[in-house]
């Protein structure tokens, strides 16, 4: 997911992460893109990481813009060879790297030391042709369902030039591109909040995709399709952290 000004050549660029704020697997100035194979979970944590920016603008006193939407781009891509990733929740790395199983699913919002210290060690270890480029982690903002556990794909943009000369979106194909709407309603009767309303749906957002080509689905969502031009429920995973 991408800002709606954003193009395809600064997708792979993770210039999000290098500017923005640190985030699970990053810290400033740590270029770094965050995907998914399962359009779901990456809809789910960016709409996560929109809810939360208000509720902080909220606890801040500062004013929101009504309603409460946002509007992004989804976008699909293939790898021209495959990527070596990390699984951090496999017992091997979890053996090799020494930390608790259950950090990677440490659901605080913003203290992300621990995972930032692990994706440091991933980033420095390995060498030719085996170094890793990025790590495989729990998705911890998509609700699970009974058929997977959510993933996130984590990338590192350039670890090693001397090693990998080809950064992420020279040996990438851009697939396919869409419009997201999203947007947090009332609790009762999904109609676009004021600041007269109490309860809001943070958990529950709605969105609608936009764009040509249908959108993919895969079996961990039951083969759930994502039909454009329809608002959807996103139930998330919200965390009180």
């Amino acid at each position: 997911m991408t800002r709606m000004q954003d193009t395809w050549d600064s997708v792979l660029a993770g210039l999000g992460s290098y500017f923005g704020r640190s985030g699970r697997y990053h810290v400033v100035n740590q270029a770094t893109v965050y995907a998914s194979e399962e359009p779901r979970v990456a809809l789910s944590e960016w709409a996560w990481h929109q809810a939360l920016s208000r509720c902080e603008l909220l606890g801040l006193g500062k004013a929101l813009n009504y309603p409460l939407m946002e509007k992004g781009q989804l976008w699909e891509f293939q790898f021209s060879t495959p990527i070596p990733l990390i699984d951090v929740s496999h017992p091997l790395t979890i053996q090799q790297y020494s930390y608790p199983a259950h950090v990677p699913t440490n659901p605080h919002s913003h203290e992300y030391t621990a995972t930032q210290q692990l994706a440091n060690q991933i980033r420095a270890a390995g060498g030719n042709p085996a170094r890793p480029e990025g790590l495989r982690a729990v998705s911890l903002r998509t609700v699970r369902t009974s058929h997977i556990v959510p993933e996130q794909l984590v990338f590192f943009v350039n670890p090693a030039p001397q090693v990998v000369p080809k950064t992420l979106h020279q040996r990438a194909s851009q697939f396919a591109n869409w419009n997201v709407e999203l947007e947090f309603t009332t609790a009762h009767g999904r109609s676009h909040v004021s600041p007269l309303d109490r309860d809001l749906t943070w958990s529950k957002p709605q969105f609608r995709v936009t764009g040509l080509k249908p959108i993919p689905t895969t079996k961990g969502f039951g083969n759930q399709a994502i039909r454009r031009n329809v608002w959807h429920p996103l139930p998330l995973h919200y965390s009180p952290y």
